[in-house]
């Protein structure tokens, strides 16, 4: 699993790679993490834990043919 973090004057963002999980947003102006997310990593590779912070579903890309447009494309 690997973490990616996104950083502007603001904020500092971490997402995982498994499912696009958000871990950790902190605002800078107090730099506390304000989502409720695991402590331990290996909590999101575990069945039947739910899917907390995840932003893509459990039936990302299996959808059969499914299709969307977007600015008329």
């Amino acid at each position: 699993m690997e973490i990616i973090t996104l950083v502007n004057q603001y904020q500092e963002l971490k997402i995982l790679s498994t499912g696009a999980t958000i871990h950790e947003w902190r605002c800078f102006n107090d730099r506390r993490n304000i989502v409720i997310s695991n402590a331990d990593l290996n909590d999101y590779k575990k069945t039947n834990m739910g899917f907390l912070n995840q932003t893509i579903g459990r039936v990302a890309n299996r959808i059969k043919d499914g299709k969307f447009s977007l600015n008329g494309k």
